[in-house]
């Protein structure tokens, strides 16, 4: 070995060595003797690079490729110094040089990759990525930067899949885990994207955010008890947490749970307080809760922010389809999907303006419209199906909802959509077995859980509490105000309430309220008025006369807000039977109309609905039936405790008299008999209840005895009703 070349190996001995200085000093005592040594230049280059002296570096490696064009390591070393340095393109013709040289270097096509993608030729970089990891299969930080090129580009099942074999080199990563994730919940895959949060909470148990995302995607997959313990963990972890909180305002909105959901939102907006997106939930869950007022300051904040967001146009026409202006709703969610062409629920809306506006061939026409354009889509033919059943064209909607439940890749949310309506169209078309079948699978894909024992025990509360509260004495009376005084209609879904009441407000003095939630509402706001945190009953024991009078105004404001120059206006949310004592408390004048339907007939009518908000024991027949002795538990309980206001009428007399029926309910209210009554269908009124479409029908006996119709498959029903089986 001559001594120019033992100098040299014992220089590279140092610098492997760590000893830098020395190294430095030998590898230039060397270049004082050959300037232009390739190698020594590459290899000082190198050095300076590591030693942070990039600038000195470059100019070795450049005499480096200048001496010798076909040392490709001193080139990959020149393109590695020059991406640092920022000379980007200067960086790219030197990786493009290495990898035309030797075609097979994966870091090569990497750097060339990772530096495209700084030049913002996100293209070339994912070519770079494919051709390191194609000579190099186990390269991970290829596959990662495939992963995030894929994920850039909405590939996000692509994207996943190169996050999970980057898993498979390096096990355990838990960014790997969780970006994972993110893109399987993006990519639709609820049950992947479940797997890797699920992972990525084993191996970080106190990581919020990987609880948040699980929490997210259980909610994708329905799994609502699950994921709002998730979320509430997440938040427990980090109070900061905004997704959190956001999520878990979802997940409560879905499980019927208002006011947790609300709860969420304040957390969320006290984080961040102009970000639009909890401002949005909470007007979502405000608007079906009849808080129209609080619903429209929270989307005004939402659209402040975020003027073209399309879901925010959307709430804004469910807000105006709540207040009955239909013709403002209809513009509303035309411009959602100006703004958003692909969003369903837009145009659903739109077509449940017009249909409540009373623009019915409008409607059809653009159910027709919408199902041609967007083919296979649920809400969408779902919706087609319902123009169709209203049109008496049962079987083509039949065939219609098949045909598309037949496709693959169903959601269960998808799925119980379609079986739900599919029982409708069997049921009016009289094949009745197969709208048995249908009504099955429904429930089957709808059920939460319902627990017996915690609703007996709340039917149980509210005996206890108005037990011990006596009605007011008789000669009791609120002090006289102007506006309104409430007709409450008392029943259970599907009892014939809507009927009554779309009866009733086609009197000239009666105006129709709907499903106001006046009581459920005065319960949200007692803590203000009292002062702490109660729940109902609890605070009907001691209610002071500030209190009463509070609610009193509350109540008169509103139903003022619906008509102000009627002498009524009718309130017949479907929860009313909890709070008759509380109406007679407030309004010891107040009539109080009860509808009763056959027990049989009426859970029936119920399983073949699909209830939105919190009536999770309408998807199981034995639910139902609990459900049923503990409402007449309920209503015998305050027939003993006061009749005073209580009319009751039955459904079967409604439909088979419906003048003699009404006209006590009509002598209670001071008011004398009105023809208009019994033309009911001439009502301009739209209900927005379950059963809106059917009572803009003539009266018709046909659903008395419906469930005569499925009297085979009722046996776990009629245990239930039999009378002792339910009580607590």
């Amino acid at each position: 070995m001559n001594t120019a070349t033992a100098n040299l190996a014992h220089a590279v001995e140092l610098h492997q060595s760590g000893v830098w200085a020395e190294a430095e000093a030998a590898y230039r005592q060397l270049l004082a003797d050959t300037p232009d040594h390739a190698t020594v230049n590459r290899l000082l280059g190198a050095l300076l690079s590591q030693t942070d002296r990039r600038e000195e570096a470059i100019v070795h490696l450049d005499r480096a490729v200048a001496s010798d064009p076909a040392d490709v390591a001193a080139r990959y070393n020149l393109g590695i110094v020059q991406r640092e340095l920022g000379r980007l393109d200067d960086a790219v013709a030197s990786f493009r040089r290495v990898v035309a040289a030797e075609p097979g270097r994966a870091p090569a096509h990497f750097n060339l990759g990772a530096t495209l993608l700084e030049t913002g030729d996100a293209a070339g970089a994912c070519d770079a990525f494919a051709a390191a990891v194609q000579h190099d299969p186990g390269h991970v930080r290829a596959h990662r930067a495939l992963a995030r090129c894929a994920f850039a580009q909405e590939q996000f099942a692509a994207a996943a899949t190169h996050w999970e074999v980057a898993l498979g080199l390096e096990p355990n990563t838990l960014d790997d885990v969780m970006c994972a994730g993110v893109a399987r919940q993006r990519s639709s895959d609820a049950p992947g994207a479940i797997r890797h949060f699920r992972h990525a909470t084993s191996l970080d148990p106190r990581s919020a955010a990987a609880w948040s995302n699980l929490g997210a995607a259980l909610h994708t997959a329905g799994a609502l008890e699950e994921a709002t313990a998730a979320l509430e963990r997440a938040v427990a972890l980090d109070a900061t947490l905004l997704p959190a909180h956001v999520s878990l305002a979802l997940v409560s909105f879905d499980r019927g749970d208002a006011t947790a959901a609300l709860t969420a939102c304040r957390a969320a907006t006290t984080l961040e307080p102009e970000h639009p997106l909890p401002h949005a939930i909470a007007a979502r869950v405000l608007i079906p809760a009849g808080e129209l007022a609080a619903a429209a300051t929270h989307l005004e904040t939402a659209r402040r922010h975020d003027p073209d967001n399309a879901e925010i146009a959307r709430l804004e026409g469910e807000l105006h389809l709540a207040k009955d202006d239909t013709t403002a709703a209809a513009a509303a969610f035309e411009h959602a999907t100006t703004l958003r062409p692909d969003l369903v629920p837009a145009h659903v809306g739109r077509l449940t303006a017009l249909v409540r506006g009373g623009q019915e061939s409008r409607a059809d026409a653009l159910a027709e419209q919408l199902h041609a354009r967007f083919p296979g889509n649920a809400a969408i033919t779902a919706a087609l199906a319902t123009r169709r059943l209203a049109a008496d064209r049962p079987a083509e909607a039949a065939t219609l909802l098949r045909d598309t439940l037949a496709q693959p890749g169903r959601t269960h949310g998808e799925q119980r959509l379609l079986q739900f309506r599919l029982a409708a169209a069997e049921e009016q078309a009289g094949r009745f077995a197969e709208a048995w079948a249908a009504a099955v699978a429904a429930n089957a894909l709808a059920q939460h859980g319902f627990d017996r024992e915690a609703h007996a025990g709340r039917v149980d509360a509210i005996i206890d509490a108005f037990a011990a509260t006596p009605p007011p004495p008789d000669e009791t009376r609120p002090a006289a105000t102007a506006g309104p005084r409430p007709l409450f209609i008392v029943g259970m879904a599907r009892s014939g309430t809507t009927l009554l009441e779309q009866m009733l407000s086609a009197h000239p003095a009666i105006g129709g309220g709907g499903e106001l939630a006046l009581l459920e509402r005065c319960d949200h706001r007692i803590g203000g008025w009292i002062g702490r945190d109660v729940e109902y009953p609890d605070w009907v024991r001691d209610l002071a006369p500030s209190t009463t009078d509070a609610m009193r105004a509350f109540i008169r404001e509103s139903l003022a807000g619906v008509d102000p120059n009627a002498e009524f206006v009718t309130e017949k949310t479907v929860t009313n039977h909890r709070y008759v004592g509380l109406m007679q408390q407030l309004f010891p004048d107040a009539i109080i109309v009860v509808c009763e339907r056959d027990l049989l007939d009426t859970c029936v009518s119920c399983y073949f609905q699909d209830f939105t908000g919190d009536q999770p024991h309408t998807y199981d027949l034995a639910d139902l039936g609990f459900v049923a002795r503990q409402h007449e538990r309920l209503m015998s309980h305050w027939r003993r405790r006061s009749t005073r206001g209580l009319i009751t009428i039955s459904y079967e007399s409604l439909v088979r008299d419906p003048e003699a029926t009404l006209r006590p309910v009509l002598e209670a209210c001071g008011l004398p008999w009105d023809e208009r009554c019994l033309a009911f269908t001439d009502n301009p009124r739209r209900p927005r209840t379950a059963s809106g479409a059917q009572v803009r029908q003539p009266l018709t006996t046909a659903s008395i005895g419906r469930h005569e119709r499925y009297s085979e498959h009722l046996g776990p029903l009629r245990e239930m009703l039999t009378p002792g089986t339910a009580t607590a």
